[in-house]
């Protein structure tokens, strides 16, 4: 079992396509959806683009998670957090196609984001979901995130942790 996150760009796979349109008609999918209900290659092409220009700038990175070079979902890194990301969204996103759900790939996957989110200087990662998103809720607790608050939404915090040298 090999899994792998990929950046997203403009040179993806169209097979990617298959991927968002299998997520954006998902009914369990927590919140909003990250792709429209209605997306084509014309809107996949545009997505491709869109999240290599916010990868250019050093914003916000798209990954495809790949399962032995398939494409078994989605996941996002946002740096920069506004009030309403902090609020609704956090550092991290994951979505994965339901029939790869509950397998133990979203620890791998969590713990992957995590090292690449310490790796871009992010040391207080932030993830938000929503109180009834059990299998997120549960999957942050079992990665030692910190429960900080919940105003709607549950706040998970983690912390890159200090290696100390004597």
């Amino acid at each position: 079992m090999n899994i792998k996150l990929e950046e997203i760009d403009i040179n993806s796979g169209i097979d990617g396509l298959e991927v968002l349109k299998e997520i954006s008609n998902d009914d369990e999918i927590y919140g909003e959806s990250p792709v429209p209900k209605e997306i084509n290659e014309d809107l996949y092409k545009g997505f491709l683009l869109i999240s290599e220009e916010e990868s250019n700038l050093d914003d916000t990175y798209r990954y495809w998670v790949t399962l032995d070079d398939k494409k078994i979902g989605y996941a996002n890194i946002r740096r920069n957090l506004d009030e309403d990301a902090r609020r609704i969204g956090g550092n991290i996103g994951i979505v994965l196609l339901k029939k790869y759900r509950n397998k133990g790939l979203g620890k791998i996957v969590l713990s992957m984001l995590l090292d690449t989110s310490y790796e871009k200087g992010i040391e207080d990662v932030l993830i938000t979901t929503s109180p009834d998103n059990t299998p997120m809720r549960n999957l942050c607790e079992s990665m030692g995130g910190s429960l900080e608050d919940i105003d709607g939404h549950c706040h998970y915090l983690f912390k890159k942790k200090k290696i100390h040298k004597k």
